[in-house]
């Protein structure tokens, strides 16, 4: 049915013609597929992604305010807007399924750290935060926007943040050896909202393992 038969490449990026052999005029049985296949690449999907990303960092010693030798401090962010995920199975996006702003892909996600340095000391807090996050109903976002039916009661998870502190040190000739002391989930965080939330909505979760010590060290060679 291509309009550009025998050679498929402008419908669907290949050739598929060229996959399998016809039965010619005279053959048992005319115009059939005749035996054996050639298994061919077809990439129908389409994904279209449009977000915005921006990074701000910033550091400075504290020797004027704290004297000599002080230290530095460093705070860091990077915050990512999310605008649009269209994924299309038939490569058509005027039929794509949206999930922007769905648990796993959220619309508004921000990263800050807080780091302090001194001879080798360093001392540093991450906050990882996302906004609240709706269930989407054929790939439709339900509360705001034009979607149709509600699948149950439940709609939406909750913004969360998850919190990790590391403390070190570096040492010896050339600061060569270092040891690393990291707590990941400080507030010991599982869910984004409540357990109920969890289970009614299938998605929710977000850290298997609650808040853990991580001790680590290194030498350089």
């Amino acid at each position: 049915d291509s309009p550009t038969f025998p050679d498929t490449s402008a419908q669907i990026g290949t050739n598929a013609c060229s996959f399998f052999n016809r039965m010619g005029p005279t053959g048992v049985r005319p115009f059939e597929v005749d035996n054996g296949f050639n298994s061919g690449f077809i990439n129908l999907g389409t994904l279209q992604v449009k977000a915005i990303n921006a990074t701000l960092e910033y550091e400075t010693s504290l020797d004027g305010l704290l004297g000599k030798d002080a230290g530095t401090i460093e705070f860091f962010t990077n915050v990512y807007h999310l605008i649009d995920y269209l994924s299309a199975p038939d490569g058509n996006l005027a039929n794509a399924l949206q999930s922007a702003g769905t648990f796993a892909r959220p619309k508004w996600e921000v990263q800050a750290r807080l780091r302090y340095e001194r001879k080798g000391f360093f001392a540093q807090w991450t906050a990882n935060w996302q906004n609240k996050t709706y269930l989407f109903s054929s790939g439709a976002p339900i509360p705001g926007t034009d979607a149709v039916n509600e699948v149950q009661d439940l709609l939406s998870n909750p913004a969360f943040a998850l919190h990790d502190v590391s403390i070190g040190t570096s040492f010896g000739d050339k600061q060569k050896f270092r040891v690393q002391l990291t707590v990941r989930n400080v507030f010991d965080k599982y869910v984004a909202g409540t357990w109920e939330k969890v289970y009614a909505l299938g998605t929710g979760r977000i850290d298997d393992f609650g808040r853990r010590f991580v001790f680590s060290a290194g030498v350089k060679f």
